[in-house]
């Protein structure tokens, strides 16, 4: 069985996000929202709604019941009004549930507070939170996403900006503006904002640092306009602007988003106010039956008041037998029946027969002012009648009221009974499915299993070194759980410096491209000791562990781990790198020995250039690898300019690096293919190749002009 994959967790200021803005952000992925605001474990599609805080342990646990592979926080900042207190523990708390739960992506929705020139506590609090995001980044290697966001709008959000201004306005309260006029409002619709989300997981990179990504509102309004508007609305409102200090101009920079992802926003303050003003009224609108409100109204009240309302209702049916005692058209209704029927429906059979005892006294009253004596009423059975009918009206109506009402508390409690069933229920499967991620963590963690060994001598079993380059970094990350390796190698017992070949995508950018080995000379002896060297005294610029392989007894790869748990410093780590160390020395030197027996198939004869066949092969071992951020290449052409392979052969051997590769291409020019080598150093390179004669150009493809 496999384990939940693409899961994606909802955590934060979640109020804005109704179930159509969250389809259209991550579309059919399965998502949870957590939120102490959120509806108690309701459940729409494929979307669960948990009525649970941060710092709440089901939160905790609900984290390890589901297997998330991305993270969503939206910030308390993006509410306009908003001054939340505890931000920063929230995010820690949500980022350590990251760390311990391996999550891969994490996207932090906020404001742009920290982008005005004039700096506030929102946005010293803002900073501290984004160096706290970049610590988890760089040290346990969480691809983070930083959405600095305009505020959001959802008028049908009672804490939303434009909801306090129309409600204000609807009270013909006076509205204040804190802006200038002229200014554009920076707020962003949260379909435009759901857009971007939906664009940014759909094209989803890896980096080795956060990127960060400044969302721009729509621009060609003003807070001037929207005054316009409000008074279209809300004439006989007061709108005010009150200017700040100053210093609130925001500093956005580079507008990545529109750059890598085509986005801008699309709805606008002003633009869209007609929709958002009747998405407010609508929202306002939705009011209950009258009815219903009257039944609830009534149920809810205390006895005594509800015993005062059956006094003014018999009050009131005697008005009504005086208004229409001589009316034809309601000679034949009895107010007072109808009263106690009423009644008894409503309140049940106690204020029922209440009512009833005050309709017999308002019936006898009146028949006595009809000139019959009470003597008559008492002693003649058959005027009992109408007396009696108040009673059974009062009886029969208050028993189907009563009957009703424990009908309904039974009916409440089995739902609650079933409820407590299904979160039993619910809480076993949870519990079920952590077991299954544990079982899956304990079996993808069993160093021991024969299956494990398979794959790793499956995956390492190639001829060619650079194949096995190419598979030892995630066979490597695999077994030791970290994705902070590097591998140099020593093409000369005499060098001076190792190269790097491959390394992890997490430390690409940030491992050098060589390393001085005179730097390592006692790293190597203890090596030659031990098989290993781990830094106990946690050294500045060296890595945690390193290891190295031996062809002829000289070492020709060092093997370096940077980073790794603290709970992985220990003895049983070192032995697991031990084995790993010892897995690749037989497959890469026996790859080198094979290599080495078939030399005359591999270079040009007499040369260091090698064949056409062999060029193209180790071309597309380096685009597999750059595919998969393990490594940096370019392809140089060497323009001949007359001269031959011989002549530009001699003047490569002292110009090019030991890993390096120089090949004869299908067009019969020369190209290198210089490892390890980006945007950033490719002018070196043809710097250092310009100044021994050689004219020569970056392309993409062999055979390029």
């Amino acid at each position: 069985m496999e384990a939940i994959q693409n899961d994606t967790l909802l955590v934060g200021n979640v109020s804005y996000l109704n179930a159509d803005d969250i389809r259209n952000m991550l579309l059919d992925r399965h998502v949870i929202v957590c939120s102490e605001s959120a509806p108690t474990k309701k459940k729409k599609g494929n979307i669960k709604w948990y009525s649970v805080g941060i710092f709440n342990k089901k939160f905790e646990k609900i984290f390890k019941s589901h297997d998330f592979a991305n993270v969503i926080y939206f910030s308390d900042y993006l509410s306009y009004y908003s001054k939340p207190e505890n931000e920063f523990e929230q995010i820690h708390e949500v980022l350590e549930c990251c760390r311990k739960n391996k999550v891969e992506n994490f996207v932090y929705i906020t404001s742009q507070e920290v982008c005005k020139e004039r700096e506030t506590s929102i946005a010293r609090m803002q900073k501290s939170i984004e160096d706290l995001c970049n610590y988890y980044s760089e040290n346990e290697l969480i691809n983070i996403k930083l959405i600095r966001s305009p505020y959001l709008v959802q008028p049908e959000n009672k804490a939303d900006y434009l909801n306090q201004l129309f409600s204000k306005a609807a009270k013909n309260k006076k509205v204040e503006i804190e802006n200038k006029a002229e200014d554009v409002p920076n707020f962003i619709d949260v379909r435009d904002l759901a857009t971007f989300v939906y664009r940014l997981f759909d094209n989803l990179q890896d980096s080795q640092e956060i990127s960060i990504f400044n969302l721009r509102p729509y621009q060609n309004q003003s807070y001037k306009d929207l005054k316009v508007r409000m008074l279209d609305y809300f004439p006989d409102t007061a709108i005010d602007f009150v200017e700040k200090t100053g210093g609130d101009k925001l500093q956005l920079g580079d507008d990545n988003a529109k750059k890598e992802y085509s986005w801008q926003a699309k709805y606008g303050l002003i633009r869209n106010f007609d929709l958002y003003y009747n998405e407010w009224n609508n929202s306002k609108q939705k009011k209950q039956n009258i009815f219903s409100k009257l039944a609830d109204k009534l149920q809810s009240e205390s006895p005594l008041v509800s015993l005062s309302e059956v006094v003014v209702g018999a009050l009131f049916v005697e008005l009504l037998n005086k208004l229409y005692e001589v009316s034809v058209q309601f000679k034949y209704i009895d107010f007072r029946l109808l009263f106690v029927i009423i009644i008894a429906t409503i309140y049940g059979t106690k204020l029922g027969f209440i009512a009833a005892l005050i309709e017999i006294v308002s019936l006898g009253y009146a028949f006595t002012c009809t000139g019959a004596k009470w003597e008559l009423l008492l002693y003649e059975p058959k005027n009992w009648l109408p007396f009696l009918f108040f009673i059974i009206a009062a009886g029969v109506c208050g028993y189907v009221k009563q009957k009703n009402d424990d009908d309904s508390q039974f009916s409440g409690e089995r739902i609650k009974s079933l409820k407590e069933r299904n979160d039993f229920l619910e809480e076993l499967y949870n519990e079920a499915m952590q077991y299954k991620n544990e079982y899956k963590q304990e079996l993808i963690e069993s160093r021991d299993g024969f299956g494990r060994i398979f794959d790793v001598v499956k995956r390492l079993s190639n001829t060619v070194p650079a194949r096995i380059y190419a598979e030892s970094i995630p066979v490597i990350e695999d077994i030791l759980d970290t994705k902070s390796i590097a591998i140099f190698s020593i093409q000369d017992p005499k060098a001076r410096f190792g190269r790097l070949e491959v390394a992890s995508q997490g430390i690409r950018n940030k491992v050098s491209k060589s390393i001085e080995l005179s730097n390592y000379k006692s790293i190597i002896e203890e090596i030659d000791k031990s098989e290993i060297w781990v830094n106990k005294k946690l050294e500045e610029g060296y890595p945690l562990y390193m290891t190295g392989i031996k062809e002829n007894g000289q070492y020709v790869m060092l093997i370096a781990v940077y980073q790794t748990s603290y709970v992985h410093m220990s003895s049983y780590y070192a032995n697991l790198i031990r084995i790993l160390r010892g897995l690749l020395e037989n497959f890469l030197v026996k790859a080198w020995e094979y290599q080495k027996a078939y030399e005359n198939e591999i270079y040009i004869d007499g040369t260091s250039i090698v064949t056409t066949k062999y060029f193209i092969e180790q071309l597309q071992i380096q685009r597999d690898m750059a595919d998969r951020h393990l490594t940096h290449f370019r392809l140089i052409k060497v323009l001949r300019n007359g001269m031959d392979i011989e002549q530009i052969n001699a003047i490569l051997q002292t110009s090019t690096r030991s890993n390096d590769i120089i090949g004869l291409g299908a067009d019969k020019n020369i190209y290198i293919l210089a490892a390890q080598v980006d945007h950033n150093t490719i002018s070196y390179v043809l710097d250092r190749l310009a100044k021994v004669g050689l004219e020569c150009k970056v392309v993409s493809e062999i055979g390029e002009e």
